[in-house]
C-alpha cells in the first residue's frame, strides 16, 4: 500500500525538478528552453511546467490515488521533454556543478537558489537560503510531496499551521530513513533534504 492509499480523503501532488542536458551531453540552464516561472506555470495536461533556477520543474494536478498520481507524472514529463529542443534531454540527479560556461551563459535569475520562503516543521522558522560557499555553481534539484486535506484552509490559522508542522513531522519519523537510502548524495542534503 502506498502512502497515498494509506491516507484517505487526502489528495496528492508533487513539483519534481530536472536538470537538463545538452547535445554535447553538458548541463545548462532550462531558463529559455522551456515556458512556464514559478508564478505564472506553464499548463499541460496533468499539470504544468516551469523553470525553476537553472533546472526544469513540472508539478501535477493532485489526485487522491497511486494510479492518477503516476499517471499524472508520467503525462507531464512526457510534455516536458516534448518541449525541449531536438537532442536535449531531462536529467533526474539530486546535484549538478555547472560548468563555467553554462553558469556565465545563464541569466541572474536562473542563479537564483531555494523556495521563498521555506519554512522549517521543526521550529516554525524560515530555513536560510541554501548556497554551499565553496561552490557557486552547484545547484541541487528536488520536490516536494503536495498533501491536501481541506478546501478552506486558512493559512493565518495557528491551528492549521500547527496540524500542517505536525503532519511533516509524522512524514519526516516515517519517510526520513527511507528517503535517505534513495537519495544518498550527501552534496543535496548540505542545502537540502534535511528534517
Amino acid at each position: 500500500m502506498s502512502i497515498i492509499e494509506a491516507m484517505p480523503g487526502f489528495t496528492f501532488g508533487c513539483d519534481p525538478e530536472l536538470f537538463v542536458l545538452n547535445t554535447e551531453g553538458e548541463y545548462v540552464t532550462a531558463e529559455g528552453l522551456i515556458p512556464g516561472t514559478k508564478s505564472e506555470p506553464y499548463p499541460v495536461p496533468g499539470g504544468a511546467i516551469q523553470v525553476d533556477g537553472m533546472a526544469a520543474e513540472f508539478n501535477i494536478d493532485p489526485v487522491d490515488n497511486f494510479t492518477d498520481f503516476n499517471k499524472n507524472i508520467t503525462r507531464v514529463v512526457q510534455e516536458l521533454k516534448k518541449m525541449l529542443p531536438k537532442g536535449y534531454d531531462l536529467s533526474p540527479i539530486p546535484s549538478v556543478v555547472f560548468n563555467e560556461k553554462a553558469w556565465n551563459e545563464a541569466p541572474d535569475k536562473a542563479k537564483i537558489l531555494g523556495c521563498t520562503p521555506d519554512f522549517n516543521a521543526w521550529t516554525g522558522k524560515v530555513n536560510p537560503p541554501p548556497h554551499d560557499p565553496d561552490n557557486p555553481y552547484l545547484r541541487t534539484a528536488s520536490g516536494h510531496l503536495h498533501i491536501g486535506w481541506t478546501d478552506d484552509a486558512n493559512l493565518s490559522d495557528p491551528q492549521h499551521v500547527a496540524n500542517c508542522r505536525d503532519l511533516i513531522k509524522q512524514l519526516d519519523w516515517y519517510l526520513g530513513g527511507w528517503s535517505l537510502q534513495m537519495d544518498p548524495d550527501p552534496v543535496r542534503r548540505r542545502m537540502y533534504g534535511e528534517l
